[in-house]
């Protein structure tokens, strides 16, 4: 059933190299250890501390399921959980706050090493390729720096960055800083075991993960207002810009119209220079003709040139672009690979939604079959009590029978009664004569009685004052070898951490001997216990008793304080009125006092005179509270628990424990004698004064027998009217079942929705089992098409290396041309040699017109115009521009005649035109700019407002299914309880006023206790066992790998420690897959008595003592 294994501590051994972690055999039979087990992916195989806080070297084989940790408090159980902490990317401040990295390493050394091997089977595998079965993730610390690194089974590194050790956590989902992944002791206290509501809210919210959405919101408004701001920017720089692009229009137009008239002017006086050229042109056009043939020679090579350097061209362009086709299929497969990583994550997704959506619709149909069967259970119920309403009404008229003759019975008494008291008034005549012989005969008696009182108190007096405090041991012997325990304590003192105190009756001391049988008959078996502080020291002194074969004492096991118990005045009776036990009780060691106030509760125990004052306390609604148990002197005890129980009255002079005052069995006797004598003397002095009176009370006697007779014949004429209003009677008992058939019917109810519920949580499943099969089919098409690709480029290289040899061949004739073409150029050159010497004149003429055209420029059609006629156009158009520029002069102050005579250039005209289409580009710019921004905005803020309305109602519903399931595990413990929510902040900025209350309903048996609590009220242990099943509630809004708690079951007694490892080990039952690490300093093999299940429990090595 349990399958404890050591843990191993080897500081100097050396390490041998093997496979992985474990060496080939054992990596292999742990992960099938783990895969038989159906570990979920991502759960702890092995961890590995070195020269880590006080470990040298600690390695610990987890297994799947459950396992516990105990050990020694020292033994360095929370270094375990902070180095798997540590190696899984946690900051020291997360682990534990004001710690830096470097104080976990060891003192002396240089270094600190943790390792963590992850398991990585199962169907949520990380790169198993690359990784293999398990994952190694080691981290190495320093005083300057840490190094993070990721290996595979064979020990080959894969991962060097932090990022990369982060994705491996967000794959397997484990968040080490969530409290319900990893609870350390200081997250306990923080969450759990504060008072605090709005710390105990802020729990709920990283559990959930709520925090996080609440996180991207803020963000997300953050977000919108610098986008606002954007706007706001985006609107001044228009208005500026606007401005400045009408300025630079104007100036661009005034320039356009200046530069068109000096253009015309231009082409005129170009248009004259060709005149006078053509002139010269036609007495070179005869020389010209004798260089036509080389002309027409050279044309044709250089023709045939052209078409050779246009194939060699097209030769050159064709290989470019076919390796350009090359190079581009290496970014089209890195495209296709990204698509198809997004499709994966996109899958992975999908198929977390589908198992969320299933498992959420098994737990309502689990829950809605759970409430039918309530459902029917109550309509039985309900069955059964209409039967037994039946039942009752004959029981009813049977009862009705019996109370007509018992009033007939009644009748008949009262009328003998009358008769007794006629009787009676005639002998109290006869007696009355008899009073004075009588009374002198019961004085004799009351003096014989109150000599024997006398000497019986003065023997008392002498034994008390013979019993000492050193006799009590001796004394206290009631069958058991107190002696022989004591001696034993005393002999091994050294051995217990605190010396065991005891017995208690030792130390206790009774400060009124009226009440010491009382006292006594409270504590009972108390008075022969012994308290220990620990269980190691309870071990040791079973160990003790059983070597020296002595039977065992009650032992009680608890840490009391070392000093008197504080105990207000509000938990205490009323001193005023009455006599507390407490204060007749003297103790000399304060830890007795812990244990029977703990125990027996004498604090709320008073001490009385009478059975009146008793009842007076006790039986009357409102008698006083905090009061349990009213007790006699002769140990009669008189109980407040809603009805008059009370123990019947011992005989005189029977025996109690003792507690070391007038304990012995002779003064116990004497004190029986006492009691008697002092019963006895009362009622003789009763009687002596009723004798005494009975004269003078002869009258009043006379007149109470006649108020009798009228009582008796009222009570006659009241039980003749009691039988005619019986016999009139009849009517059935009002009595229904409607309550539990409505109950039913809600019930039913309840299991409807939650059916509906299931429906369409199944729908949910389905759309996303549709999600996953549609990534699957794209990711197919896109592998299909990344195979395409790459068949493609293998035909393209192909095709560039037939190019290549294509431009070869063309360049080579290319070559061959150009120098054909020389050939011809140099013929061409002889012949106009020849003919310039006439060429003259004409040609200086020809390249002055030429000279004047612009690049690109074609030569202007003169036609018929003559040299006068142009230069009267040259006039007109000079008039012109001297009437614009001094229009622009009056318009625009001058600055139109800035440039003087000097006519504006092209490039100046280019210059204006661009910078102000530049300008106007960048207003065009920035107003799409601007109106991206607002779609942004608005669609930013729309989807805001969604994810903040979706996130309240998922804050709403889960703080209610959070209740149910808190309720739940309250009640597997015969225990109640509630979620009291109050999300007080309705904009999602913040949550500091939003509080969380726990209330527990317990089920005491003391009616006062039986109420809803603050969980801030309760006890340390149902307030460990509450604060542990809120976490447990917690558990069922992630799924994880593993899950991590230190020492849960603190402040709890063994009961409360039993009832939580059965809800835990419950609990872990339903989440078979994933794995549980429980550190405790108590040793859990008792703990699992009776439990079926295979768990793991490991010791931790004692620490050391230097």
């Amino acid at each position: 059933r349990i399958g404890s294994m050591p843990l191993s501590q080897a500081p100097t051994q050396k390490k041998q190299k093997s496979s992985g972690a474990f060496g080939a055999t054992g990596l292999e039979a742990a992960f099938d250890e783990f895969d038989a087990a159906q570990a979920t992916s991502g759960t702890i195989m092995k961890i590995e501390l070195i020269n880590f806080k006080n470990h040298a070297h600690l390695a610990v084989d987890l297994k799947p399921g459950v396992n516990f940790v105990f050990g020694k408090n020292g033994s360095g159980k929370s270094a375990l959980l902070e180095g798997c902490m540590v190696a899984l990317g946690s900051k020291a401040s997360t682990v534990k706050s004001g710690t830096r990295l470097s104080s976990y390493i060891q003192s002396g050394k240089n270094t600190a090493t943790v390792k963590l091997w992850l398991y990585n089977g199962g169907a949520d595998r990380y790169m198993p390729d690359s990784f293999g079965p398990q994952i190694l993730i080691e981290r190495v610390i320093d005083n300057k720096s840490n190094r993070h690194i990721a290996k595979a089974a064979d020990g080959s590194v894969i991962a060097t960055k932090a990022s990369e050790i982060g994705e491996i956590c967000d794959h397997f989902n484990i968040n080490v800083a969530n409290p319900c992944v990893v609870l350390t002791q200081d997250k306990a206290k923080h969450f759990l075991g504060s008072t605090d509501a709005c710390v105990r809210y802020k729990f709920f919210m990283e559990a959930t993960g709520l925090d996080v959405t609440r996180d991207n919101i803020l963000a997300m408004l953050d977000e919108i207002d610098r986008m606002g701001l954007e706007m706001e920017r985006f609107d001044g720089d228009q208005e500026k810009l606007k401005g400045t692009v009408a300025a630079k229009k104007k100036d661009w137009e005034q320039a356009t119209a200046l530069a068109r008239y000096e253009g015309e002017i231009a082409s005129l006086e170009r248009k004259l220079k060709f005149v006078h050229a053509a002139a010269a042109q036609a007495e070179l056009d005869a020389a010209r003709a004798k260089v036509d043939e080389h002309t027409a020679n050279y044309a044709q090579a250089e023709s045939k040139l052209q078409r050779n350097r246009d194939a060699a061209g097209a030769a050159e362009a064709a290989h470019t672009e076919a390796e350009a086709r090359t190079s581009n299929v290496g970014n089209q497969v890195s495209s296709i690979i990204a698509q198809i990583n997004t499709l994966k994550d996109e899958h992975a997704a999908a198929d977390k939604a589908r198992s969320s959506a299933k498992m959420k619709s098994e737990l309502a149909e689990s829950r809605a079959l759970k409430l039918r069967e309530e459902s029917k259970s109550l309509l039985a119920r309900a069955k059964q009590q209409q039967l037994s309403f039946e039942k009752r009404q004959l029981d009813a008229e049977k009862k009705r029978d019996a109370r007509r003759l018992a009033l007939k019975e009644k009748q008949a008494q009262v009328a003998e009664l009358l008769k007794q008291l006629e009787s009676a008034e005639e002998q109290l005549f006869s007696e009355h004569s008899s009073l004075p012989t009588r009374a002198a005969e019961e004085r004799g008696q009351e003096d014989i009685l109150t000599r024997g009182l006398n000497t019986l108190q003065s023997q008392h007096k002498a034994l008390s004052q013979a019993s000492g405090p050193e006799q009590r041991l001796t004394l206290l012997d009631s069958g058991k070898p107190l002696a022989k325990w004591v001696q034993l304590i005393e002999a091994n003192a050294h051995r217990f951490s605190a010396k065991p105190i005891g017995p208690i009756g030792m130390y206790v001391s009774i400060t009124d001997a009226k009440f010491q049988l009382a006292i006594e008959g409270c504590l009972g078996n108390l008075l022969t216990s012994f308290v220990l502080t620990s269980h190691k020291d309870r071990l040791e002194f079973e160990m003790l008793l059983s070597q020296a074969r002595l039977p065992f004492p009650d032992i009680i096991t608890k840490q009391f304080e070392d000093r008197e118990l504080p105990i207000p005045d509000s938990a205490l009776p009323d001193r005023l009125r009455f006599r507390l036990m407490l204060d007749a009780v003297k103790f000399s060691h304060p830890m007795t006092q812990h244990a029977i106030v703990d125990r027996a509760g004498i604090e709320r125990h008073v001490l009385i005179e009478s059975d009146e004052e008793g009842a007076a306390i006790l039986f009357v609604p409102g008698g006083t509270r905090n009061v349990t148990k009213a007790w006699l002197p002769n140990c009669y005890s008189m109980y407040k628990k809603g009805h008059t129980e009370a123990t019947d009255r011992p005989p005189i002079g029977s025996g109690k424990k003792r507690t070391g005052v007038d304990t012995r069995a002779e003064l116990l006797q004497i004190m029986a004698e006492i009691a008697e004598k002092k019963n006895a003397l009362v009622v003789q002095k009763r009687h002596s004064a009723a004798l005494n009176s009975s004269a003078a009370n002869f009258d009043r006697t006379t007149k109470d027998f006649t108020s009798k007779r009228k009582q008796l014949q009222n009570d006659g004429r009241q039980v003749q009217g009691d039988l005619e209003r019986l016999n009139q009677e009849g009517g059935q008992e009002e009595q229904t079942v409607q309550l539990a058939q409505d109950d039913a019917n809600e019930k039913n109810a309840q299991a409807e929705r939650l059916l509906r519920q299931a429906e369409e949580l199944r729908a949910e499943m389905r759309e996303a089992e549709v999600k996953v099969a549609h990534y699957a089919q794209r990711i197919n098409e896109l592998k299909a098409e990344s195979t395409e690709i790459v068949n493609r480029s293998k035909a393209d290289s192909e095709a560039v290396h037939e190019l290549n040899i294509k431009a070869k061949k063309a360049k080579q004739a290319l070559a061959n041309n150009s120098k054909a073409l020389g050939d011809f150029e140099r013929a061409r050159g002889v012949a106009k040699a020849a003919a310039s010497a006439l060429e003259g004149a004409a040609n200086r003429l020809q390249q002055e017109a030429l000279a004047g055209l612009a690049a690109g420029e074609e030569q202007p059609d003169i036609g018929c115009l003559t040299e006068g006629a142009i230069n009267q156009q040259i006039k007109r158009k000079q008039d012109d521009i001297a009437q614009f520029q001094k229009q622009q002069s009056k318009t625009s102050g001058g600055n139109a005649n800035r440039r003087g005579s000097a006519p504006i250039t092209a490039n100046e005209i280019c210059a204006l035109e661009t910078s102000y289409k530049q300008l106007d580009e960048e207003l065009q710019a920035l107003k799409h700019m601007e109106e991206n921004v607002r779609v942004g905005m608005d669609a930013l803020e729309a989807a805001r407002k969604a994810r903040s309305k979706q996130w309240t109602r998922d804050r709403k519903n889960m703080g209610e299914e959070a209740s149910g399931h808190f309720d739940y595990e309250m009640r597997l413990r015969q225990l109640s309880g509630s979620l009291e929510f109050d999300h007080h902040s309705e904009d999602n900025q913040t949550i500091i006023k939003s509080t969380l209350k726990l209330n527990v309903q317990t089920n005491s048996q003391d009616a006062s206790s039986n109420r809803t609590q603050n969980v801030a009220t309760l006890s340390g242990g149902v307030r460990s066992f509450t604060t542990m099943a809120f976490q447990v509630a917690m558990w069922k809004f992630m799924m994880v790998p593993f899950r991590c708690m230190d020492e849960f079951d603190v402040f709890m007694d063994d009961v409360y420690r039993r009832q939580a490892i059965k809800t835990l080990l419950d609990t872990c039952d339903g989440q078979a897959s994933s794995q549980f690490l429980f550190l405790t300093p108590q040793d859990m093999s008792s703990m699992l008595d009776g439990d079926t299940r295979k768990r793991h429990i490991f010791k931790m090595p004692d620490p050391r003592v230097d």
